[in-house]
């Protein structure tokens, strides 16, 4: 009798392991599908400030750039499932670039028309004495490459190397 309940003692154990380990790899697989999806985002978000300053940058107009802030939306939203689940080094290029991001949208000027220019407007106002300098959006384009760099074997879902937990 004892040899019955050993047997359904050891059946629990090894039914119960088994079930936990299935939901933790489900849970994994669920977590890097899902950073997997914000990342491609990201991605996206991040590439209007670079063909912008690449563009801009390329023509000498680095000027315009002051007018119209870059996009924050999927960093604001997806902020702290992106530091929990990315490894250091893509979220400490993430975090630059957007830092960066956000220092340039301070100094830039919105557009109350985005079908009208007002840049001969700002000059006269001289509003144009907070334009970045060529260097300092340099610097930002190269943050933003990196960033966009340290997240693409992420997005590709080549490489788990972007995510915790996975080495």
């Amino acid at each position: 009798m004892w040899v019955t309940a050993l047997f359904g003692l050891i059946g629990v154990i090894v039914g119960g392991s088994l079930t936990g380990i299935v939901n933790l790899l489900l849970e994994r697989r669920r977590e890097r599908a899902e950073l997997r999806a914000v990342v491609r985002l990201l991605q996206v978000e991040l590439d209007d400030p670079k063909r912008r300053l690449t563009f801009n940058l390329h023509n000498g107009r680095w000027g315009s750039l002051a007018i119209e802030p870059f996009p924050t939306n999927i960093l604001d939203e997806y902020q702290l499932l992106l530091a929990r689940l990315l490894k250091d080094d893509p979220w400490e290029r993430v975090r630059e670039a957007y830092g960066s991001i956000r220092d340039h949208n301070e100094n830039a000027v919105p557009l109350h028309d985005p079908t009208q220019s007002i840049a001969g407007e700002l000059e006269e106002e001289g509003v144009y004495s907070r334009h970045p300098d060529e260097e300092g959006l340099r610097r930002l384009l190269e943050e933003v490459e990196g960033a966009l760099l340290a997240l693409d074997p992420v997005a590709r879902g080549r490489s788990l190397w972007g995510l915790r937990g996975t080495e």
